[in-house]
């Protein structure tokens, strides 16, 4: 090849189409590209283009095969490192927040910082320049219960709620709900978010869960506990801007070992469960649940039983382990400390079809009710469940009732077993899990949707202890239990007990990649040997925990909460006094 055509080739490898392509091959693998703020892939040049790729690839075959290490600035450099007072050769940052009574705090963005405090106060700053920008103070101690970013408009949408009567029965109390948005405005002179109220309104009895489903519709959803029926009503916003709101008992059973999470699809709701044994999608036509609309007068019950115009349900697939070397998952009994549903958080394009995570973190608990050990289970769905089959409402009905009745045995190997989640979901039934062949089946379809991943070696983690108060009667309230965990897609962090030879203990932060999964602009899911993004772990079945490097200055003993951003490939780590370590590695 002559010198000329050589420089035609390597020019032709540089032009913008082939790292675009690059682009979304890796966002179809669900990894995060490391943009810098609020930025789109459009937003970017060339040469921006090829150093974001550049630090994507390390980050992610780093992670993937347990060989990250701290980050070296002068080689691959980290955005949050930038700006401040840290020294261009430090892998680490240390920022102070506004308020050192951190309850929550999250990074928005590689730029800005949120948290919410204690005492009902939420926080926004500047990363780089450690300076404070706005807040949300209100005079009554309030609580953050979700929040959502989007990118595209440099919107954070956020819900905090406050119970207003006191009342110890949850059957009978009342929740007061404020959804709050900040707008964070383009690059210009002193550019500060701003904090707007959108709308608040009263939602009775025990809500399980609140979801901002989609914040540009102005559509919010919440799960109540109905307790006459035992099951779970959807309480939906269409517009929060108008009063008018539907309530109504979905007709199903809410087994309280189930996980649920609800979604929005295609002008559908639909509630997504999940059970040891499977995945359930119960989908409510948004032209259906329109009818059941109620006027702001309307005493908030229930005013109807809806049942799901559509089921959708798909077992897990549970990995084969050893006889003499069982997965403990199928031998204790767990219980769902906690679920984590992570969908595609970050910028992507329209070639790149949307997926959905779920992490669990499982617990075994003592005579006293604590959890002692963990373990964590992994897999990825989409909407409507690839590989799925849809049974009518009587149909699963039927068979849920078999299964919750059969629940008090332990859940076999490669066999349907009632799993935790958090939000609708039913067991996947007896019928799809009963032969190997049926499983058989499902592995034909060559997706790996629900296929379950697992840490399956049990660990103690650290958790985080909240101060007893005393409420207004004068009794005290234990105070939360929060285990020191972070969920980012494909990814977990936590701070583990981790045994010495001498029979101590040593707290260590530690983390998992779980294997990958590619799909193609289709949304068809099925890596490949030797599949780019693979690594060679396309048929693995457990993540692999490794123990991370921490600064000699972090006093690990005093870590409060703990967050990811994959995308940077940083963990963030909040410790009393109200400092934060953003550690960076790749």
């Amino acid at each position: 090849m002559s010198s000329q055509s050589a420089k035609s080739l390597h020019q032709s490898l540089r032009t913008r189409p082939v790292y675009r392509n690059f682009a979304i091959r890796l966002l179809r693998r669900n990894r995060a590209l490391p943009l810098v703020g609020f930025q789109r892939l459009q937003d970017l040049n060339t040469e921006e283009l090829v150093s974001i790729l550049t630090k994507a690839y390390r980050i992610e075959k780093s992670w993937m095969t347990g060989s990250l290490a701290p980050t070296c600035p002068t080689i691959s450099p980290c955005h949050y490192l930038s700006g401040g007072k840290t020294p261009s050769d430090t892998w680490y940052r240390i920022v102070s927040t506004p308020d050192p009574d951190v309850d929550w705090i999250s990074p928005i963005s590689s730029g800005y910082m949120l948290c919410a405090t204690k005492s009902g106060r939420v926080i926004c700053w500047d990363i780089h320049d450690e300076t404070y920008l706005n807040a949300w103070q209100p005079e009554e101690k309030w609580e953050l219960w979700k929040c959502r970013v989007e990118f595209d408009s440099r919107q954070v949408f956020f819900i905090m709620a406050k119970n207003i009567d006191g009342s110890r029965d949850v059957n009978t109390s009342t929740t007061d709900y404020v959804v709050m948005q900040i707008d964070f405005p383009l690059e210009g002179p002193n550019p500060k978010p701003t904090f707007t109220t959108l709308s608040s309104f009263s939602i009775p009895g025990p809500v399980m869960n609140v979801f901002l489903l989609d914040p540009i519709q102005k559509l919010f959803a919440a799960f109540i506990f109905l307790s006459g029926p035992q099951n779970i009503g959807l309480y939906c916003l269409p517009n929060w801007d108008q009063p008018d709101f539907i309530f109504i008992d979905t007709c199903i059973t809410c087994y309280f070992p189930s996980n649920w999470s609800c979604i929005v699809e295609d002008n559908h709701i639909i509630v997504h469960c999940e059970d040891k044994d499977g995945i359930a999608q119960h989908f409510f036509p948004m032209s259906l649940l329109k009818q059941h609309i109620q006027l702001p007068q309307c005493s908030p019950t229930a005013s109807a039983r809806v049942p799901a115009t559509r089921i959708v349900t798909k077992p897990f697939c549970f990995p084969d382990f050893p006889e003499d070397t069982p997965s403990p998952f199928f031998t204790h009994t767990w219980y769902p400390e906690s679920a984590h549903f992570v969908r595609q958080w970050w910028p992507t394009v329209s070639l790149v079809p949307r997926l959905s995570c779920t992490v669990f973190l499982l617990a075994e608990h003592n005579s006293e009710g604590h959890p002692v050990n963990f373990i964590i289970a992994q897999h990825y769905f989409d909407v409507p469940i690839s590989g799925g089959k849809t049974v009518t409402f009587e149909k699963y009905q039927r068979q849920r009732q078999t299964d919750l009745q059969a629940d008090d045995a332990p859940p076999a190997p490669n066999s349907a077993s009632n799993n935790d989640r958090a939000d609708n979901t039913q067991n996947v039934g007896v019928e799809a899990l009963a032969t190997q062949s049926d499983r058989d089946l499902e592995a034909e379809d060559a997706k790996p949707i629900a296929k379950m991943w697992f840490v399956s070696d049990t660990f103690e983690a650290v958790c985080s202890l909240e101060e007893d108060e005393v409420n207004e009667d004068g009794e005290t309230v234990l105070g939360k239990c929060r285990p020191l965990v972070a969920i980012d897609f494909g990814h977990a962090t936590w701070i583990e007990y981790v045994p010495r030879p001498d029979g101590t203990k040593t707290k260590e932060l530690r983390f998992v990649s779980f294997p990958p999964v590619v799909m193609d602009q289709n949304g068809v899911i099925k890596p490949r040997k030797g599949e780019e993004g693979t690594f060679g772990l396309e048929d693995e079945t457990e993540g692999r925990v490794k123990s991370l490097p921490i600064p000699e200055e972090l006093d690990i003993d005093k870590v409060e909460t703990i967050n990811l951003d994959q995308s940077q490939g940083a963990i963030l780590l909040s410790v009393e006094g109200g400092k934060v370590f953003i550690l960076c590695y790749d």
